[in-house]
């Protein structure tokens, strides 16, 4: 798979520009920055995903699963925590937060994430 970076542009390599969100059923609540249980490191980014939602949920303490729509399109990506993501719309570096027990760990697979990464 080749990688252009035509449309891409690279970010500060620290999560300043990402905003995490908890979705409930009623409303969706803004996390503050340093009480996420998970930080995206943005490397590269295609242009069209800025300021756009991105769906998180963590499917154990080592694998996770984002989607993200560009245009009619739905795409879902597998990853594996601490490794990078790589695919022709992104490069990025998630981590799960080591402090997690096991009930916060269950409480974040059963909950839906989003995050989103401004420019």
């Amino acid at each position: 798979m080749l990688l252009t970076t035509s449309c891409l542009h690279p970010v500060e390599h620290h999560e300043k520009g990402v905003a995490y969100f908890i979705e409930g059923r009623l409303r969706t609540t803004e996390l503050i920055r340093d009480t996420a249980p998970f930080k995206v490191n943005v490397i590269y980014l295609d242009s069209n995903l800025y300021n756009t939602k991105i769906g998180f949920n963590a499917l154990d303490s080592n694998h996770y699963h984002i989607e993200y729509s560009k245009g009619t399109l739905t795409f879902t990506r597998y990853g594996t925590f601490d490794s990078n993501l790589v695919n022709n719309d992104m490069k990025l570096n998630i981590t799960l937060d080591k402090s997690l027990t096991k009930n916060s760990l269950d409480q974040l697979m059963q909950m839906r994430y989003t995050f989103e990464v401004f420019n």
